[in-house]
């Protein structure tokens, strides 16, 4: 990109880089002018998407990822035996109303989401609020800034807000360096965090909810229009299975899944968060 667009080599990988990392403020002024360069611009943020999708798959994706899985929800067993023996004075599983299986759903479902509900509002902003401390005082130190501007401008970075928290920008090369390292670093953190969240239980019954979903929406639908839910004949495979019919439905649960439930429940939680920021802010 330097050499298209005539910059020098520094700018041409301050700017890539910025871009890779997805910092809040880009590390160069230079932008692309030409067709040629903008062309380059593009493809290279494309294969930021790719790489930023790597990266968090491969992080999610180890062994230790499984082990803070089984930890947390460890810590959801032990926090649901010092409850009971705060309010009983015993420890010991109290007789509960089981299904035909003879395990205590409720029970376990509660617990599930509770486990859920401590990782995503406590243990994660409390390991992002530190990471955030860490690094602001490594790179308010290096810049000469005061603790309290490296913090925000960390916390911005880690977080993707799309207006940075504090007005300062890394000048010198070793600040410039800290920060696209830590860019680094939060990619592998969002992966951690990604991949530890997708491997709790509850994760797992949204997954089974959302299909039974697609099987109830299935019958609903063949009883609208045949005046019965029963499973009519299908063409099978070789093994006998209804693959195309199988592939319709998980199609269909897939695009009611991104296309409806995640953008009304992002639209909520807006709502709501954006509701209390105003309330803050005096907006």
């Amino acid at each position: 990109l330097a050499e298209v667009e005539g910059w020098k080599i520094k700018d041409g990988f301050y700017y890539i880089i910025s871009m890779l990392c997805g910092l809040p403020t880009p590390l160069t002024e230079v932008d692309p002018d030409t067709d040629e360069g903008k062309l380059v611009d593009v493809i290279v943020a494309l294969w930021a998407l790719a790489l930023a999708g790597t990266i968090i798959g491969v992080v999610g994706g180890l062994s230790v990822i499984n082990r803070l899985v089984d930890a947390a929800e460890s810590f959801g067993q032990r926090f649901k035996r010092a409850a009971r023996k705060a309010v009983t004075g015993s420890d010991e599983e109290a007789p509960a109303s089981a299904g035909e299986d003879g395990e205590e759903k409720p029970v376990s479902l509660t617990l599930n989401v509770l486990t859920f509900l401590i990782f995503i509002f406590v243990i994660i902003p409390i390991v992002i609020i530190l990471v955030a401390v860490l690094f602001g005082f490594i790179l308010a130190e290096v810049e000469g800034w005061k603790i309290k501007d490296g913090f925000y401008y960390i916390i911005s970075m880690l977080c993707g807000l799309p207006t940075p928290l504090t007005e300062v920008d890394p000048d010198t090369d070793e600040g410039k360096l800290v920060d696209v390292i830590v860019a680094l670093w939060a990619l592998a953190l969002a992966g951690t965090i990604i991949g530890v969240v997708g491997g709790l239980s509850v994760i797992n019954r949204l997954v089974d909810a959302a299909e039974s979903f697609g099987q109830r929406f299935k019958r609903a639908a063949r009883k609208a229009v045949t005046g019965s839910d029963e499973e009519a004949p299908a063409s099978a495979g070789e093994d006998g299975e209804e693959k195309p019919v199988s592939l319709t439905l998980n199609v269909l649960t897939f695009l009611i899944f991104i296309f409806v439930i995640i953008p009304i429940v992002i639209i909520l939680v807006a709502v709501l968060f954006g509701f209390i920021l105003a309330e803050v802010e005096g907006w």
